[in-house]
């Protein structure tokens, strides 16, 4: 992330479900923040999110805290 912050910024971002609840980006970005999330809750990876409560509370929802399970 220190070398490329704005494009990290912008794969972290974001995301959304569509109408048929899978996971998407959208127009603010790819949401891969619900992603590595996900996979550190479910399969125990402990990937490292820069500023993680940042995308935790700017993008998260109901739909994804169900999701996660927090």
């Amino acid at each position: 992330m220190d070398q490329e912050p704005v494009l990290a910024d912008y794969v972290l971002r974001g995301g959304e479900f569509n109408e048929m609840g899978k996971w998407q980006p959208n127009g603010v970005g790819l949401g891969y923040w619900f992603i590595v999330e996900w996979l550190n809750i479910h399969g125990h990876f402990g990937i490292f999110i820069p500023d993680k409560e940042k995308y935790v509370n700017e993008y998260g929802s109901i739909n994804t805290k169900e999701h996660l399970r927090y």
